[in-house]
C-alpha cells in the first residue's frame, strides 16, 4: 500500500515539476544568452589596465601616481569615474555568471529528462501504455534491494491499492526498458542536445570504429546495414528492413504475455527465444555480444568498454554467458 501511495503522489509531483522546470529552463536560457552576449563584449584584460593609456597601476600615460592611480579620473585601483576599476575581475565575474547559468540549465534538462524516464517516455514506445506513477514506484521498490532481489519476471509490484495485473508492465519488460534508457544516456549523463525518440537514437557513435546505430521501438530505415535495436514488435522478414541483415541484431519486447518471452533476431527470420526468470537478462546479453563481435563493441553512442559503462566486463567472467 505504501508503495502505491508513493507512486500516486510521485506521479502528480513529477507532472508539476516537469512543467515548472520547463518554465525555469526557458527563463535560464534567456538569461544565459544575455550573459554570453555581455561576455563577448567585455574587453580582454590589458586594454585599459595596468600600463594602458588610461590605466591605473603605473607605466601608463596617465598611470602611476598621477591620473589613473588610486581613484583616478580615468580608472585606477579603486572606484573610478569611467569603466570598471579592474577589467580582469570584470571578465572573471562574467565568465562565472555564464558558467553558473550553464550549470543551472543543464540541471533543469537533466531533471526534466529523468522525469521523462520515470514516466516511461525515454525512450518512447517500448513499454505498453502504463498508468502514471507505476514505473517510478516499481523502480524505487526494485532499487531498495541488492541486485534487484525483488525482481519477478512475470509480474510486478502492487499499485493503486490493487495487486499487479497484466495491465501493468512486468519486471522483465521494465528491466529491458531501463537497459535501453541507460544505453541512450550512458552513465546517466543526460545530454542537452537531444533525447531518444520513438524511432530510436538518431546518433551513430561507431561509424569510424565499425559500430552501428541504435534504434528503439521501430526498426531502422531500409538503408541501414549495421545496427542494434530493441523493438516493440517483430521486425520485417528477410528482404525488408528488419534485423535479418547479417550485421543487424534486434531484441523484441514481449507484449501482454503472462510468461514474457524475448525474441532475438540476428541474421535470419528464425529468432532465438529466451524465457523464464533469466529470459530478459540472456536476451540483453545476446544483444551486447552481437555488438561486441560485429559492431566493434559499440551500442549506438555507447562504447561497452568505457569506464562508466563496464558492459565489457560481463564477457570476462568464467563460465557461459548465455
Amino acid at each position: 500500500g505504501g508503495g502505491s501511495t508513493q507512486g500516486g503522489y510521485a506521479s502528480g509531483a513529477y507532472e508539476q515539476d516537469a512543467m515548472v522546470l520547463e518554465q525555469v529552463r526557458t527563463r535560464l536560457e534567456q538569461m544565459l544568452g544575455l550573459a554570453k552576449a555581455s561576455l563577448a563584449q567585455t574587453p580582454a584584460p590589458g586594454m585599459g589596465g595596468a600600463g594602458g593609456m588610461f590605466g591605473g597601476g603605473g607605466g601608463g600615460m596617465f598611470g602611476g601616481g598621477g591620473f589613473g592611480s588610486g581613484g583616478g579620473m580615468f580608472g585606477g585601483n579603486n572606484n573610478s569615474t569611467y569603466g570598471s576599476n579592474n577589467p580582469q575581475q570584470q571578465l572573471h565575474e562574467k565568465e562565472v555568471q555564464v558558467r553558473l547559468l550553464t550549470n543551472a540549465c543543464d540541471a533543469c534538462i537533466t531533471h526534466v529528462r529523468l522525469i521523462g524516464l520515470l514516466r516511461a517516455e525515454s525512450p518512447r514506445g517500448l513499454l505498453p501504455a502504463t498508468p502514471a506513477g507505476y514505473v517510478s514506484s516499481r523502480i524505487c521498490e526494485l532499487a531498495e534491494s541488492s541486485c534487484v532481489a525483488d525482481f519477478t519476471h512475470a509480474s510486478g509490484g502492487d499499485f493503486g491499492y490493487e495487486k499487479w495485473s497484466t495491465d501493468l508492465p512486468n519486471d522483465a519488460q521494465l528491466v529491458c526498458y531501463l537497459f535501453c534508457a541507460f544505453l541512450e544516456t550512458p552513465g546517466w549523463v543526460f545530454s542537452a542536445n537531444g533525447v531518444a525518440t520513438i524511432e530510436g537514437s538518431s546518433r551513430s557513435a561507431g561509424a569510424a570504429a565499425g559500430g552501428g546505430s541504435l534504434y528503439f521501438a521501430r526498426p531502422p530505415p531500409s538503408h541501414v546495414e549495421r545496427f542494434t535495436a530493441v523493438l516493440a514488435s517483430r521486425p520485417p522478414p528477410v528482404g525488408g528492413n528488419g534485423a535479418s541483415k547479417e550485421n543487424g541484431c534486434a531484441v523484441v519486447m514481449p507484449r501482454g504475455m503472462a510468461d514474457p518471452r524475448f525474441s532475438v533476431y540476428c541474421g535470419g527470420d528464425a529468432p532465438f527465444v529466451f524465457d523464464g526468470p533469466n529470459g530478459v537478462w540472456r536476451s540483453l546479453c545476446a544483444l551486447a555480444l552481437h555488438a561486441r563481435e560485429r559492431n566493434g563493441g559499440v551500442l549506438g553512442t555507447t562504447r561497452m568498454g568505457a569506464a562508466n559503462i563496464a558492459l565489457e566486463s560481463i564477457f570476462q567472467v568464467p563460465g557461459r554467458v548465455l
